[in-house]
């Protein structure tokens, strides 16, 4: 089964209407998926042989999950893939194909979460019918209401991105983000989970993301 997604990260967009590839213009991403240790503990091998391989217009990794249509809290399948800076996803194993494949058994209903290691997860507003032949589109990005709860930010031009500011990826944004954040000021040409401008460096315009999304809460579903 395949899925397209589409998404926004808060702190990596800008006003041009894309976002940043800094970290993999200077070969900060990890050449392997990032979502193998706390919380996520995935132990997907999706990779490449060095981080010079990734697309040129890779943003960062996220994973993705496929949740049981009437229990969300039920994870069927998961997938890291690569999110670039135009929105799309695509499979780290078919960078050149649109969307991800998912080995599920069947087609069914499925809801479709998407994680990032330092935005709050969101979940798709409704399942969505994944078939055997044609691949399912969802942008998250085109309105607020298509994360379920509505929870985005407003981004501009009528597009939502997933709040910045969740630097331990527990899915609530509060003191202990900042404290990741105070730990890793002024560092910078590295992969920090503090970094939400996806900038390579952690300084005050990642503070400038941060505060206005203290006290944001995920979806239950999707807390660790």
């Amino acid at each position: 089964m395949r899925v397209r997604p589409r998404l926004w990260l808060q702190g990596a967009y800008s006003l041009l209407g894309s976002m940043s590839t800094a970290l993999r213009t200077a070969n900060l991403l990890p050449a392997q998926q990032p979502y193998n240790g706390n919380p996520w503990l995935y132990n997907g091998t999706e990779g490449y042989a060095t981080a010079a391989n990734l697309p040129a217009t890779t943003t960062d990794w996220i994973l993705l999950e496929l949740r049981d249509a009437t229990y969300p809290d039920l994870v069927i399948a998961r997938k890291a893939a690569l999110l670039l800076n135009d929105g799309w996803v695509t499979d780290a194993n078919a960078p050149s194909a649109q969307g991800v494949d998912f080995a599920v058994p069947t087609a069914d209903w499925y809801y479709l979460a998407v994680r990032h290691r330092n935005h709050l997860a969101v979940m798709s507003s409704q399942a969505l019918w994944l078939g055997t032949t044609t691949a399912t589109t969802y942008d998250f990005g085109s309105a607020n209401t298509q994360a379920f709860g509505a929870m985005q930010a407003p981004i501009g031009s009528n597009r939502f991105a997933l709040y910045a500011g969740d630097a331990d990826a527990n899915g609530l944004i509060n003191y202990a983000d900042y404290n990741a954040y105070a730990v890793q000021f002024g560092s910078s040409n590295g992969y920090f989970s503090a970094d939400w401008s996806l900038n390579k460096s952690v300084n005050s315009s990642d503070y400038t993301l941060y505060r206005p999304n203290i006290g944001r809460i995920g979806l239950p579903w999707l807390r660790e």
